[in-house]
Parts: C-alpha cells; structure tokens; sequence
C-alpha cells in the first residue's frame, strides 16, 4: 500500500512540475519532443503519455518560454531569453524551497522522537 501511495504521489509531483521539469531539462541545449518524453520516462519511472508532453510543450511555446527549432530531420526546442530567466526563478525558488523543506523535515523528526521516547 506504502508502495502504491508513493507512486500516486510521485506521479503528481512530475505532473504538476512538467513545465519546470522542461525548462530545466532544456538547460543542456536543444532537444527533441521525443528525447524530452524518453528523459522523463526514464529519470522518473512514470508512465507519461506524448500527448502531456506535447501539450506542455505547446504551452511553454505559447508562453514564449521555449522555441520550436526545424532541423534537418526533426524539429527541437531550446530555451528563450524569456525561458532562460524563468528557469533560473524556478532554480531559486527550488533552492528555497529544499532548505525549508530540510528545517521542516528536521523539525518533524525531532518532534516524532521526542513523542515516541515519551509515549512508551
């Protein structure tokens, strides 16, 4: 059961931060919509549809935060100026929100050990 519930929960997490997950991704350079899917699949072992991919990707595009690039046999995004700056938000606001996340995690533990030397 702990299993299932982690996967719903990491299931989420990658879909409510494709976008950002994108973006970040594109850091390295131009890729395919393919190689953005094939990444995804792999890096967080969920199963995704193209269709969420493709539909991210044509709202970052829309948003201007990425470009569609024609080469020579498939097209391949890359990252705007408006893109790259949004990209380096969301990486503060990761750092941020890792160390708040590390000091809440902290606490927690602390309060769980302390409740169960004193519950016995």
């Amino acid at each position: 059961m702990e299993s299932e519930i982690l996967t719903q929960l990491h299931r989420r997490v990658l879909m409510d931060f494709l976008d950002v997950l994108i973006l970040l991704k594109l850091n390295n350079g131009m890729l395919s919509d393919y190689e953005i899917l094939s990444h995804i699949q792999r890096r967080f072992n969920v199963p995704i549809t193209p269709g969420t991919v493709y539909s991210c990707l044509h709202h970052l595009e829309k948003n201007k935060l990425i470009r569609e690039v024609h080469l020579a046999k498939k097209k391949a995004y890359a990252l705007t100026s408006k893109g790259k700056k949004r990209q380096k938000f969301y990486l503060a606001c990761a750092i941020r929100f890792w160390g708040l996340w590390q000091t809440s995690s902290y606490e927690l533990k602390t309060q769980l050990n302390f409740s169960q030397k004193y519950s016995s």
